[in-house]
This record gives structure tokens, sequence and C-alpha cells, in this order.
């Protein structure tokens, strides 16, 4: 019976032996596949870090992209300013010119009545002679 016994206690042995192998086996295995696990989801974290920090690095804050509206609301302020008192110094200068034109087209109507009033002028001063010499031969 002590044999038995013994035998029965070394088989319980080799048999604890055998699945001690076989857990720790697959607890080597199961650690592995973590790992490696663990590893891929660090890269693919650190690659979304790169693209957050990617990102990060192109985006404008908002107190400066503030500053730059600002800067550019008071740009073009100036500019319409600027652009208001180009419409008013041509709109000054096309009324000189516009004033200008009319007084030359004035002038020519002037110049071409006092030529037509001296033109006529003569033209009966003339009839007139022409006709005190020929009534002074009747």
């Amino acid at each position: 019976m002590f044999k038995e016994s013994k035998s029965a206690v070394d088989k319980a042995l080799t048999a604890q032996k055998e699945m001690t192998s076989v857990i720790f086996a697959a607890s080597e295995k199961a650690v592995s596949k973590a790992e490696e696990a663990q590893r891929e989801y660090n890269v693919r974290s650190n690659e979304f870090r790169g693209q957050l920090d990617d990102q990060a690095k192109t985006l404008l804050p908002r107190e400066e992209a503030r500053v730059l509206f600002t800067s550019l609301d008071q740009r073009l302020e100036v500019l319409k300013k600027e652009i208001d008192s180009l419409r008013e110094s041509r709109s000054e200068m096309s009324g000189r010119d516009l004033a200008d034109l009319a007084r030359h087209e004035q002038k020519n109507w002037s110049v071409g009545i006092i030529s037509a009033l001296v033109v006529g002028l003569l033209a009966i001063v003339v009839s007139v002679v022409l006709f005190a010499i020929d009534f002074s031969k009747h």
C-alpha cells in the first residue's frame, strides 16, 4: 500500500509539474501577446500624439488671431478713408474738368457770336457804302 501511495503521489506530483509547466507556458504566451499588443498600442498612440502635436503647431492661437483681425480691421479703416479721399478728389477734379469744358464751350460760342456780329456789321457797312456810292451815281 505504501508503494501504491507513493506511486500515486509521484503520479500526482508529475501531473502537477506538467500542469504547472503548461500553465507557465500559457502564462508566458499571454504575457508575450500582451507585451506585443502594448507595443502596437504605444506606436499608434505615439503616432496620434505626433499628429496632435503637428496640428497644434499649425493652429493659430485665439489671442493671436484676435490681434491679427484687429490689425486688419484697422488697416481696412485706413484704406476706406483713403479710398473715400481719392473718390472725393476725383469727383472734385471731374467737376473742375466739366466746368473748364463748359467755360471753353461758352468761350467758343461767344467768339462765334461776336465773329458773326462783326461779319454781319461789316456786311451792313459795306452794303450801306455800296448803296451810298450807287445812290450818289444816280
